[in-house]
């Protein structure tokens, strides 16, 4: 049998203009990257052709977002909005380490008040601009080191 040294990549909301950018990119910078782009309607047409370019549902607003998703996901990137923390808190809970871009100030402390309790397993890294970097250092919320 053939080892496979791919990586699953799930971007949410990878349909939108910001997420398929993201997929473009790591499409042409890692040739060993599969990636999936979730979204609500994963009829869509992709937004370029390639046998490592696929589509799934993952709904945001759903109990478990991930619930079409495969267990060996490596990353998750977020971008699009997750009003409840469903996707986040999908993540953590399956040890996946997820990097959020859509988070604006007064989200962001609400999700690292619901992850201050949470033992993580892995990496978790939202925007990491100005006040959310030193808020985030200063919660312990995710393993980073931060110097001045």
């Amino acid at each position: 049998m053939r080892e496979t040294t791919e990586k699953k990549v799930l971007i949410a909301g990878g349909f939108g203009t910001v997420g398929s950018q993201i997929a473009k990119i790591l499409h042409g910078q890692n040739q060993e990257l599969l990636l999936l782009l979730g979204g609500r309607n994963p009829g869509k047409p992709l937004p370029f052709a390639s046998p490592r370019l696929h589509s799934l549902l993952v709904d945001t607003t759903a109990q478990d977002p991930l619930a079409h998703a495969p267990e060996d996901l490596a990353l998750i990137v977020n971008a699009v909005n997750d009003p409840d923390d469903a996707l986040l808190l999908a993540a953590v809970s399956r040890r996946i380490p997820l990097v959020d871009i859509t988070r604006w100030t007064e989200r962001f402390t609400r999700a690292i008040d619901r992850l201050v309790s949470s033992e993580l397993q892995s990496p978790v890294v939202p925007p990491l601009a100005g006040w959310g970097a030193r808020q985030l250092c200063s919660a312990n919320c995710i393993p980073l080191t931060c110097k001045r």
